[in-house]
């Protein structure tokens, strides 16, 4: 499943397939990603990560929708969905999950209340 860029409403911010950036990313809106993040996320709003998408860190967002793969720690306030491709090498922190059964958590995973 490849996500659509429709996901992000106007105004959010978009990094391309190739594009790579180093260091931490801060972010009061959306963010739709198919590059690679070398650092840690913290978006404010709706996090989509596309099947090529990579986040080399931890993320922090509002919600998060992941096709690709994070090799940090993730907290997700409100809402997880986590698609055939999706893998977390860290643990994960959610109040709610959508998982498929092939997506992959691998150290751990907390429903909060």
């Amino acid at each position: 499943m490849s996500l659509d860029q429709s996901e992000i409403s106007a105004g959010g911010s978009v990094l391309q397939e190739g594009a790579e950036i180093r260091g931490n990313i801060r972010t009061g809106k959306e963010m739709f990603l198919k590059g690679i993040i070398r650092g840690d996320v913290e978006c404010e709003g709706k996090l989509v990560i596309d099947r090529d998408g990579f986040v080399e860190g931890n993320v922090v967002c509002r919600e998060l929708v992941l096709d690709g793969l994070i090799t940090g720690d993730v907290q997700a306030d409100e809402r997880t969905c986590l698609t055939a491709n999706a893998v977390v090498k860290g643990f994960l922190q959610t109040s709610c999950l959508l998982i498929h059964p092939e997506a992959v958590v691998e150290k751990g995973l907390r429903l909060k209340e």
